[in-house]
């Protein structure tokens, strides 16, 4: 009998561990499925709370891509409806007249728009893409014969000419306030002088301007007006003197008589100062 209650202690015993066991094991297992259960409800409600911002970010910027598109939309409307009516054309054509004869505009213009492609140019993506577009344009016959034609019609009307020599000069004057250009230019017309086909072109050009008296009396009025406008700067007047003045006596210098001249006049200047010592 003893034998058989110890045996059913034990067994009892041995029950209840496995329930203790069997108890855990079941926590264990909730703990872990509420956690994962936690863990997806908070992504699902993270993805739908992100969701719904992208939507109504991409509501507002739709709003205002709209409203923009609204706007651009009734500004070239008005623009059409005002293109057909004869006095707003004719009001456009005369300020555009004005404009182009009035050298001032015409010029703050051509400087706004230089200013605007050298900013421009300082992207390498846009330099090659305009250099890119200019070798396209050139294949064209059409365009070069227009060019051609327009190069022309700018030699035989001398106006023009001067106007575009003197724009030139302006900015190659502002340009070679750089060093890096000055340099870049000048190693380019050494490079230019050591070409035989270039020094034969520039003699033969040269020449013929020698031989053609129209163009040595243009070139001569070309470079008086030039000096004209350049002695209104005291710097340069005073510059031109002294050079005149050096080459003067360079020349006079090579007089016996001027030498003798000159002499004479320091011997009695020295005279004086000698006779008449500073105190």
């Amino acid at each position: 009998m003893g034998d058989t209650d110890t045996l059913n202690n034990s067994n009892s015993n041995n029950l209840v561990d496995t329930d203790l066991h069997s108890n855990a094991n079941n926590s264990n297992l909730k703990q872990l499925e509420i956690s994962e259960l936690n863990k997806l409800e908070i992504s699902e409600l993270n993805k739908l709370e992100i969701s719904e911002l992208n939507k109504l970010e991409i509501s507002e910027i739709n709003k205002l891509e709209l409203s923009e598109l609204n706007q651009n939309r009734k500004r070239i409307k008005c623009e059409k409806y005002s293109r057909k009516d004869k006095n707003y054309r004719k009001t456009e054509a005369e300020r555009k007249t004005s404009q182009r004869n009035n050298s001032d505009i015409r010029q703050i213009e051509r400087q706004r728009e230089l200013a605007s492609k050298r900013e421009a140019r300082k992207n390498e993506d846009f330099k090659k893409r305009e250099l890119a577009a200019k070798r396209e344009v050139r294949k064209d016959i059409n365009y070069r014969k227009a060019e051609a034609e327009s190069k022309k019609s700018q030699r035989d009307n001398s106006d023009l000419r001067q106007v575009e020599r003197q724009r030139d000069l302006v900015a190659k004057r502002e340009a070679r306030k750089n060093d890096v250009f000055k340099k870049r230019e000048l190693a380019a017309k050494r490079e230019g002088r050591e070409d035989e086909n270039y020094r034969k072109a520039a003699a033969e050009s040269k020449k013929s301007q020698r031989d053609h008296s129209d163009l040595r009396q243009m070139e001569r009025q070309r470079e008086l007006v030039a000096n004209r406008e350049a002695r209104k700067n005291d710097v340069f007047k005073k510059n031109e003197t002294e050079k005149k003045r050096k080459e003067k006596k360079k020349i006079a210098r090579q007089d016996e008589e001027y030498r003798k001249h000159e002499s004479e006049r320091d011997f009695h200047r020295k005279q004086e100062d000698r006779s008449n010592p500073e105190i």
